[in-house]
């Protein structure tokens, strides 16, 4: 097949034109899949396991604020 000038442009302006539409239509999927890939995860745990989560929680809360209170203090001491 001999085409010409303008019938080979016509063929790749199609063409280019079809890659781009496929280009941003798979952009545009491709934002669709991360929402609807989010999923809860839910854990069974045993009520010992639980407690010392608990206090585990509760000595960290309690080491944060001693640190609290004290990061003034040593500022104030020059420390």
């Amino acid at each position: 097949m001999n085409f010409n000038r303008q019938q080979l442009s016509l063929i790749s302006t199609v063409f280019s034109m079809a890659i781009v539409i496929l280009i941003l239509y798979s952009i545009q999927l491709g934002g669709k899949t991360e929402k609807d890939d989010d999923y809860v995860v839910e854990m069974i745990l045993d009520e010992e396991i639980l407690e010392e989560l608990l206090e585990e929680e509760k000595i960290n809360e309690a080491q944060s604020k001693k640190q609290d209170i004290k990061k003034p203090l040593l500022r104030a001491v020059g420390i």
